[in-house]
């Protein structure tokens, strides 16, 4: 199983992707490069790879993740507020945001669970900005590029943001909420598991960390193409 190619052609030409889909390209490139290297290793050898050959399957996953986040994070500052402008469900979306943000929690009182006052701080900002609508946007912008990206649950909160559903960019919830746990151990973790009886690293197969870049990848893809319907 190779690296999937990524036809990303027509996506560049529209107005705000071309840097997303230039980055996408690059992320394939060298995790297609990650995977070679270990095709050349293992070449006519038999046996359970080495912990420096699956090195680089853990490298190339991790390559796969870096690329997912860095393309969605350019998708937001590229497009997000071209999409907010022109789609009603991201506007929609956008007035929700608005609405949390000129609210901050007072703790509760004796006649509500919660009670809820005005940010005027956050409102006085707005209303003095000469450009209150950009301010607010940018200030969104801000937020979402700040948050890790390299989570399942990021990449939904974002596409919402775009007015994108679930299904549009992830095929398998569950193999994503998997992937992300697998990118989680090899981070965090450096992939130790002390419980192993011969080696101290859990055992990744060629075949699991292919696919598993492979499903970063589309979804990176998923997203662009996901976008540029958004935009008119």
């Amino acid at each position: 199983m190779p690296i999937d190619p990524i036809d990303t052609t027509q996506a560049a030409a529209r107005n705000g992707l071309r840097n997303a889909c230039t980055i996408l390209q690059s992320g394939r490139s060298s995790c297609s490069s990650f995977l070679q290297v270990f095709d050349q290793l293992r070449d006519g050898r038999r046996g359970t790879p080495t912990d420096g050959q699956q090195d680089l399957l853990r490298a190339m996953l991790l390559f796969g993740s870096s690329c997912l986040d860095a393309v969605v994070k350019q998708l937001i500052q590229d497009s997000l507020g071209n999409v907010i402008e022109n789609n009603p469900g991201a506007h929609q979306q956008f007035e929700t945001y608005i609405d949390r943000k000129l609210k901050k929690s007072k703790g509760s009182s004796e006649l509500s669970d919660e009670l809820v006052v005005i940010n005027f701080k956050y409102l006085s900002s707005i209303l003095a900005s000469r450009e209150p609508r950009k301010l607010i946007i940018d200030d969104l912008i801000s937020s979402l590029v700040g948050d890790s990206l390299q989570s399942r649950d990021q990449l939904l909160k974002t596409a919402a943001y775009f007015a994108i559903t679930r299904d549009e960019i992830m095929a398998d919830v569950q193999l994503v909420g998997n992937i992300f746990s697998v990118r989680n151990e090899i981070t965090h973790e450096m992939d130790i598991d002390l419980t192993q009886p011969n080696r101290n690293r859990r055992p990744r197969r060629r075949e699991d960390m292919t696919r598993y870049t492979n499903e970063l990848l589309q979804i990176g893809c998923r997203f662009i193409e996901a976008v540029s319907g958004k935009i008119p």
